[in-house]
């Protein structure tokens, strides 16, 4: 069994125009042949990993959407050929949504172990584990300050696959102006079936101080956990 994590904060101010040295290192990802995922740097922290039945998949992670990784984003899109008009509009509307929060969506998963033989995927998960799971952050040394936030996706499968399809971005495009092309997969499952599952769930995080070093606590029905991370500095 595996556990996912998917950790996204939208945190700092955005301002009028992209950050120039961090749209410019958008547009030399591309012209590098690197993926989009390059952009996320520093924002995007690896918690865990899920093994396939062939290999390691880094499935618990926290992405920070900060104003630094949309300016990235927007400068590897412009690099791609996307017009101006539409990276400008796309910073206009992000910053109408984002500016003065520091929102988050986390993605929560059980999964089902994979055997590396024969493919069998032993459907044990605890999916029922994360119904009323609680979020916490902070600093290290200062207090717990609690995350609320409400549900924006639920989907369940017999195939941890199915659950897993979907990026960060895909998500987030489905009910935000984050400038990506959202797949059709519904937010919540009308069929409950499978015993895998991921949760996303839309949340107002504490803003902290860029370069702090601090703590996130998941709280499921059957274990907590607090994990370790640096603040993103842009």
């Amino acid at each position: 069994m595996a556990s996912l994590i998917c950790f996204l904060a939208l945190s700092g101010e955005f301002g009028n125009t992209p950050i120039p040295a961090e749209f410019e290192e958008g547009q030399k990802i591309f012209k590098r042949k690197k993926g989009i995922d390059r952009t996320e740097k520093d924002a995007r922290i690896v918690i865990g990993k899920w093994f396939d039945g062939e290999q390691m998949q880094n499935v618990e992670e926290a992405v920070f959407l900060t104003p630094g990784l949309l300016s990235r984003w927007l400068g590897f899109q412009t690099a791609s050929g996307i017009p101006k008009e539409t990276v400008e509009n796309s910073w206009k509307q992000c910053t109408a949504q984002f500016s003065g929060k520091s929102l988050a969506i986390i993605r929560l998963a059980r999964l089902g172990t994979v055997d590396p033989h024969d493919g069998d995927v032993e459907n044990v998960a605890a999916i029922e584990a994360i119904d009323n799971v609680q979020f916490e952050m902070k600093t290290i040394g200062k207090e717990w300050q609690k995350i609320s936030f409400h549900i924006v996706q639920d989907l369940q499968n017999r195939q941890p696959t199915d659950v897993l399809k979907e990026t960060w971005d895909q998500v987030l495009a489905k009910f935000t102006a984050w400038p990506s092309t959202p797949t059709t997969n519904e937010l919540v499952s009308e069929i409950r079936w499978g015993r895998n599952r991921r949760l996303s769930f839309l949340a107002e995080v504490p803003t902290l101080d860029a370069g702090s070093k601090c703590e996130l606590k998941i709280v499921e029905k059957d274990r907590t956990r607090i994990i370790p991370f640096t603040y993103p500095k842009s």
